[in-house]
């Protein structure tokens, strides 16, 4: 009899594992692939309901399937407690973040625009579907070496695509006709790239990929791992094309500090990388510090550093942070609602553009940095509790890095993305990636909230 439950029990697990094999797969394929009709006019909104449709599908069908055998056939007899007790950490404060986000819909003052989200789609339903696609995937994932294989597949195919629109070729026609890549900030405002659009959305998701592929050569065992080279030098070559600062900060910034966690060494000599990466490090600073550039970015880097806060530097960026925070004061619990910056009004950012001839001023309606994002929106509890949730997950990660490959590959593009996210846009386009990445680290480094009491 208690040979038939472990049966039934297990068969069960399998079929959660499957519909999350499937799930994953589709996103790197499928999703990653979609743009519509509308080409880069409507790729944005093609996205998101796609999102709706994978993401949402995936976890309804999970939800009917864990409804139907615990409340309707009640063949568990699991308790509330134990569920808890063998969650892991991570999902918990993933839960609580949903938690403080609900409050923060529910009391907003835009309240009937902040469940869907009123400029960018990232209302309380596309962030409770982040949520449950993560506690779902992190709870029921089967890690296999066929996902990095996938996503090196997907990654080669985009690149090529990619260097095809570099080269004025209109693939797909996602260009309007006339246009080409190189159009971008000179005949219309922006630039897009790929199957993903705007340029800074490709960079987060160069952000989390590159990072994987070359841990996933490193640490891996299989000796075709190094076909992922293939994908893995296209990329870099895209990233160091399309030259997004965030993209190549968090990629170059992100390998420097994962190798001495993810290269299997001593404590000793562990300690030794890290002082030296300290050191190498502060010795760049200094460099920026003394030395002028050419180059924009490293310009704004150097003033900055001397003690020049130009408004208009990264993009606008410190005149957006500014507002952000002299608004987040207001509501700084519960925020003004999710994705309702467009309503409060922020003081727009102005900047005359060269290539275009003209001033273009930019109403704000996204803090450009993931972290006040949240604060702006959702409050200071709820960024305590995204913040929680990655932190534990980022110290399982070190933990676990030396003996775990699914944990020091995923941890790896879990750090990158989080120095991106310091300049970035989260949005339905690329968050679902690092969503499910975030779960598998979760998965690989396995720390419950059992453990964490005993």
């Amino acid at each position: 009899m208690g040979s038939k439950t472990g049966r039934q029990t297990h068969q069960k697990t399998e079929n959660y594992s499957n519909i999350t094999s499937c799930f994953i797969g589709v996103l790197i394929s499928v999703y990653l692939f979609s743009f519509g009709n509308g080409g880069y006019e409507a790729i944005d909104v093609t996205k998101r309901h796609l999102f709706y449709v994978i993401c949402g599908g995936y976890c309804a069908i999970v939800t009917v399937m864990l409804v139907y055998q615990n409340l309707i056939r009640k063949k568990t007899g699991v308790s509330i407690k134990h569920i808890i007790y063998n969650s892991y950490l991570a999902q918990l404060f993933a839960v609580l973040y949903l938690l403080f986000t609900l409050i923060s819909t529910v009391t907003s003052p835009y309240h009937q625009f902040a469940w869907v989200g009123a400029s960018r789609g990232e209302g309380f339903i596309t962030i409770a579907l982040y949520c449950l696609t993560f506690v779902y995937v992190a709870q029921y994932v089967k890690i296999s070496q066929w996902m990095v294989y996938a996503l090196g597949v997907s990654c080669a195919v985009l690149s090529c695509i990619c260097l095809l629109q570099m080269k004025s070729v209109n693939v797909f026609s996602l260009y309007p006709d006339g246009y080409t890549y190189w159009d971008g900030d000179v005949a219309y405002n922006g630039k897009y790239i790929g199957t993903i659009g705007n340029i800074d959305h490709f960079s987060a998701f160069l952000s989390l990929a590159i990072p994987v592929l070359w841990c996933a050569v490193l640490r891996m065992r299989d000796k075709k791992r190094f076909v992922l080279c293939i994908p893995l030098v296209l990329l870099l070559i895209v990233l160091v094309r399309i030259r997004v600062a965030a993209g190549l900060l968090a990629v170059s910034v992100g390998a420097i500090l994962c190798l001495p966690f993810v290269i299997p060494t001593s404590k000793r000599n562990r300690g030794i990388m890290l002082l030296f990466l300290v050191v190498l490090i502060s010795f760049g600073i200094f460099f920026v510090r003394a030395h002028d550039f050419d180059n924009q970015t490293l310009h704004e880097a150097h003033a900055m550093l001397s003690g020049d806060w130009d408004p208009s530097y990264g993009s606008g960026r410190l005149h957006i942070w500014s507002e952000v925070l002299k608004k987040s004061v207001n509501r700084l619990a519960l925020g003004y609602g999710p994705d309702t910056m467009i309503y409060v009004r922020l003081e727009p950012f102005q900047r005359y553009d060269d290539a275009l001839g003209k001033t273009i001023i930019s109403l704000i309606d996204a803090a450009h940095n993931e972290y006040l994002n949240i604060l702006f929106h959702q409050g200071i509890f709820a960024l305590f509790a995204y913040l929680c949730m990655i932190m534990v997950s980022l110290t399982g990660w070190v933990k676990k890095a030396e003996t775990s490959v699914p944990a020091a590959i995923c941890g790896c593009g879990i750090v990158c993305y989080c120095i991106q996210a310091f300049f970035g846009i989260s949005q339905p386009i690329t968050s679902p990636f690092f969503w499910v990445l975030l779960a598998l680290l979760v998965n690989s480094c396995n720390i419950r909230i059992a453990s964490v009491l005993r």
